[in-house]
């Protein structure tokens, strides 16, 4: 199937030269020679040397929809999946034949049905904190009915160290649910993601296993996916979680999707029998391509987190913007902003005031798409600036964060 594929793609009433004009007739004859030299790359059977020779025309020429088309197509032969299917859906928006959008919804398909192994790494250097900025260590707490001032011993410490997240996933065929139009597969892996430093008390690590099953129809893909996750802090066994993942989503050829996501997880706190409880999760959003080279979209989520400790459990609901914007000199630029409110069902009855929380989140990631590092390495750079309003000032606090590292591509 995958073979026939990429025969229609090679074949798609596309003209055989980049579809939009440099600025100078020596620029356009560089761009073209450089653009066949790609093409002979992949046709050749080696899309490692075809990627960097793509990645870089579009770092000066994002706009030119067949190459970044026939990068898709390399990252499609060089099973590099999650990459092969961000640029198949930019694509979607682009100004395409109808003969040609007809044939990219099949190879996302493809994609989300894939056989055998496939492995993510992203590793950077960070500032990792015991604590944010808090406003205030100080505290009321109500004893007898009178307000008392305390002083919250909170640990001061900060250390460079890394933030990671890895995965490796294998997949096969389920021919017993394959049908004409919808195929299936199951899938199995291991992950691990968090902060690693040389300080015991500031590592805070998450790894595990999940496996499940995932249908694909030409517009529509859906899986569940079962996990089983530990989480260690400072160095010790804080938390186990098992669940369930269901997800769903819906493509259209003018590269508009719509998905949803529905968590649940028992979560095992093994510091205290209080935190032990439930978690459900959802989400629904939709996002959509722009002119071949943008990606914009929104969703809202919710979380309603149940514990022993009724003053622990917590509803809290928000709204997430982000998108992304292939620019030029290679550069990749995908923003987010997140509002949130977390309320509690039952606060803690010491304290005075209302923890209530309002929460707002920025995130920008800029990643030099055209660098190649060692053996298929992107660098990327990103910055996190995060601002929590509680009715409690002594919970009040804001934060900044900056990581550089790198992400496999290829």
């Amino acid at each position: 199937m995958l073979a026939r594929l990429l025969v229609v793609l090679a074949c798609l009433a596309l003209p055989a030269g980049v579809q939009a004009t440099p600025r100078t007739i020596a620029e356009a004859r560089a761009v073209d020679a450089a653009f066949v030299s790609g093409l002979d790359a992949l046709d050749a059977g080696s899309p490692k040397r075809a990627i960097p020779v793509f990645l870089s025309i579009l770092a000066a020429h994002p706009d030119l929809l067949r190459v970044r088309l026939e990068l898709a197509r390399a990252y499609f032969v060089d099973e590099q999946w999650s990459n092969a299917r961000r640029e198949f859906l930019l694509v979607l928006s682009g100004d395409l034949p109808d003969s040609v959008r007809g044939n990219v919804l099949p190879f996302i398909r493809a994609i989300d049905t894939r056989r055998g192994f496939d492995w993510n790494l992203s590793v950077s250097l960070a500032e990792l904190r015991s604590n944010p900025d808090y406003r205030t260590d100080t505290i009321d707490l109500l004893f007898g009915g009178v307000a008392l001032p305390f002083t919250l011993d909170r640990a001061d410490q900060s250390e460079l160290g890394l933030s990671f997240s890895a995965s490796a996933t294998w997949r096969r065929d389920l021919s017993a649910l394959s049908r004409r139009g919808l195929s299936s597969s199951v899938f199995g892996g291991v992950f691990a993601h968090g902060d690693h430093a040389r300080t015991e008390a500031l590592r805070d690590v998450s790894y595990g296993l999940r496996g499940g099953l995932q249908l694909a129809a030409a517009r529509t893909t859906a899986s569940a996916t079962l996990s089983a996750t530990r989480r260690d802090d400072a160095g010790a066994h804080f938390e186990d979680r098992t669940g369930l993942t269901l997800a769903l989503e819906r493509r259209t050829e003018t590269g508009l999707s719509f998905y949803g996501t529905t968590r649940f997880a028992r979560v095992d706190n093994v510091r205290s029998d209080g935190l032990d409880g439930s978690s459900v999760f959802g989400e629904v959003g939709l996002r959509r391509s722009v002119a071949g080279r943008a990606m914009l979209g929104a969703s809202l989520f919710g979380e309603a987190r149940g514990t022993e400790q009724d003053f622990e459990s917590y509803d809290r609901f928000g709204l997430m913007l982000f998108g992304s914007v292939e620019t030029n000199l290679g550069l990749s630029i995908r923003p987010s902003l997140t509002f949130a409110r977390k309320g509690f069902r039952e606060p803690n009855p010491l304290y005075v005031g209302n923890p209530d929380e309002r929460e707002l989140t920025g995130r920008v990631r800029i990643e030099k798409t055209d660098l190649i590092l060692g053996n298929g390495f992107s660098p990327f750079l990103e910055l996190e600036a995060r601002y929590l309003k509680s009715g409690i000032e002594a919970f009040s606090h804001r934060s900044g964060d900056l990581r550089v590292g790198f992400r496999r591509v290829f």
